[in-house]
């Protein structure tokens, strides 16, 4: 038993090591792709990112983990309540980003250059809802090396987009430009919800065998 929580750590700990390493290619290459004036521009709005992040989620992943692992017996019931309201906020959250995406550019970050990735965090905040009340699922259900994994598809996602639609983005203007890195965002996100439900529930799939060797 002591052997296989060890096993387990070093695979968690592994994977999750990969995926920052993962997350600084991105970033780095982004960076290099995209240039000075449209990196501004996804600085500037960064902290609204955050912001979204931590207002959806509203810690039910942390508390839906916790409830899960005390009582397997309703954890469906459990799921459904945390999406119910995580999924609320959150639509609530995209209607008044992307309804006042201008005036939040031309009042509170003084650039319009803003506008259309305030609209694409808006479309963001509901996906970003969806993989995490998942993967607090899963860390109750002791699925943990799942949703580590999940992160690393997540960044691969992303860097293949950016990959291969950078140069239409950059053709554009600085302001659908800085909208191209959020949309990265977005497929990160889908990819990494997509990759939860395979691993969940591939029957035959042991995720620590993948790094055996």
């Amino acid at each position: 038993m002591k052997n296989k929580f060890i096993k387990s750590s070093i695979y968690v700990i592994f994977l999750g090591l990969l995926a920052k390493i993962l997350a600084m290619i991105v970033k780095i290459y982004t960076t290099r792709i995209y240039g000075i004036e449209r990196m501004s521009i996804y600085s500037l709005i960064n902290p609204i990112i955050m912001f979204v992040i931590v207002l959806v989620q509203f810690s039910l992943p942390l508390a839906l983990s916790k409830l899960v692992a005390q009582n397997s017996n309703k954890k469906k019931e459990y799921l459904m309540s945390s999406y119910m309201i995580s999924l609320s906020i959150s639509l609530i959250v995209m209607g008044i980003l992307i309804i006042f995406s201008e005036n939040i550019a031309l009042y509170i970050f003084k650039n319009i250059n803003t506008k259309h990735s305030i609209m694409a965090i808006g479309i963001y905040a509901p996906l970003v809802t969806l993989t995490s009340i998942y993967k607090g699922y899963l860390i109750g259900n002791e699925r943990i090396e799942i949703t580590s994994l999940s992160q690393i598809i997540e960044e691969i996602a992303r860097l293949f987009f950016i990959y291969v639609t950078s140069n239409f983005f950059i053709s554009k203007n600085i302001s659908y430009g800085s909208m191209g890195i959020i949309i990265g965002m977005w497929i990160g996100e889908i990819f990494q919800m997509i990759s939860l439900i395979i691993f969940n529930y591939g029957k035959n799939l042991k995720i620590t065998k993948i790094f055996k060797n």
